[in-house]
Formats: C-alpha cells, structure tokens, sequence
C-alpha cells in the first residue's frame, strides 16, 4: 500500500535547538512543504519496481537526490580517471574535485 502525505508547515529554521525538532519559531510564517516537489528529486520513487513501498531502511540504504545521480553519472562515463593528467577528463575531474571541495565548509 502506497504512503500518502500531506503538506507539513516548515519554517527552514527550526526551533530553540537550531532546527533539530524541525518546528517553526512562532514570530516567523510557516512554509508549506512541497512534498510533490521533494519527491520529484528522487528519481528512484518514480521507478515502477519501487514506487509502490516505503523505505525505512537505515540512511546507509538511502536513494539520492537526481543531483547526486547525476553527479555520479558523469564520474563514471567521464571521469573516472586520475585527475589533473594532461587530457581533457583528467582536467575535468581534477577540477570538479576542487568545486567539490570549495563547497564543504570546514
């Protein structure tokens, strides 16, 4: 039997424990959440074999966001190779790794 839900309200800040319990702070509007919108990202939901269960698996079986699938889609067509050689999929990858590594905020 397929989960249905509806549009939870959803602030982006949380309450008092920095967004842990994912409630709204009362002085700001809720969101609605588009759950339709969050769906369509994954594109494993859209799958016949899959799209009539739910998982609750633990996160290590998790399905990935349609970014991340296509992230990992084009390393493994193109650059699946040592990075920063000298032809155009080594310098692709090699600089691929460098945004990837500018965004992690550490």
């Amino acid at each position: 039997m397929p989960v249905t839900a509806q549009a939870l309200p959803f602030s982006g800040q949380g309450g008092k424990d920095g967004g842990q319990t994912g409630s709204a702070r009362p002085e700001e509007p809720a969101m609605p959440l588009d759950l339709d919108f969050v769906r369509s990202q994954f594109p494993a939901f859209a799958s016949p074999v899959l799209s009539s269960h739910a998982f609750f698996e633990n996160a290590g079986g998790s399905y990935p966001c349609r970014q991340v699938v296509d992230r990992l889609h084009r390393f493994y067509l193109d650059r699946k190779v040592q990075p920063y050689g000298p032809y155009p999929g080594a310098q692709a990858g090699g600089a691929e790794m460098d945004e990837a590594l500018s965004l992690i905020h550490i």
